[in-house]
């Protein structure tokens, strides 16, 4: 394997660390790993470019993978840290033009739907509208604010405490040592 410092990280770049007498030619699963997370990456850009622009994650992946491999793509985004933070970032910005397809469809004037009846477009705002709540859940979420203005008065308790301690008026119970009045 070589040694040569990249950028990338080496499960990417096929700089694996491999079992005594194997090369990656020798080691196909390491191989067909390498391969694998290489055209990943590779889809990686293309995936984020299209969420940005308001792509479901599935829909961006479109027909670019086989099904039953798309899972595994939306796996391999999720667990690396930074792959995570960018279809993260890219969700975000890609609600954007969510947020903006909502008043389309609520006034009728959506030009890729004309004439939709009115349960259509409700089915489409609403969904839009839980999609903006996941993909961007501090900005379009749903919250729920508890307010609580109560006000304890303890100062009761503190004097009548003062008053024990200045009378001395504690005495022990034999067997457990705790202090009663």
């Amino acid at each position: 394997m070589s040694t040569k410092s990249s950028a990338l990280p080496a499960w990417l770049t096929g700089q694996l660390e491999s079992t005594p007498g194997s090369t990656p030619d020798s080691d196909p699963v390491k191989h067909l790993v390498t391969e694998r997370n290489a055209r990943y990456y590779d889809l990686m850009g293309t995936v984020l470019a299209a969420i940005e622009g308001g792509c479901a994650p599935w829909d961006a992946i479109g027909h670019q993978l086989p099904s039953h491999e798309r899972r595994t793509f939306m796996g391999w985004l999720m667990r690396d840290p930074e792959r995570k933070r960018l279809l993260i970032e890219a969700q975000e910005v890609g609600s954007f033009g969510m947020y903006a397809d909502t008043f389309t469809i609520v006034d009728g004037t959506d030009p890729t739907a004309p004439g939709e009846d009115i349960a259509r477009s409700r089915l489409r705002f609403e969904q839009r509208k839980w999609a903006l709540g996941v993909t961007d859940r501090k900005r379009y979420g749903e919250r729920k604010e508890l307010d609580i203005n109560q006000t304890i008065d303890i100062r009761g308790a503190i004097a009548d405490a003062k008053r024990r301690v200045i009378e001395g008026s504690f005495e022990v119970i034999e067997g457990d040592g705790n202090a009663t009045e």
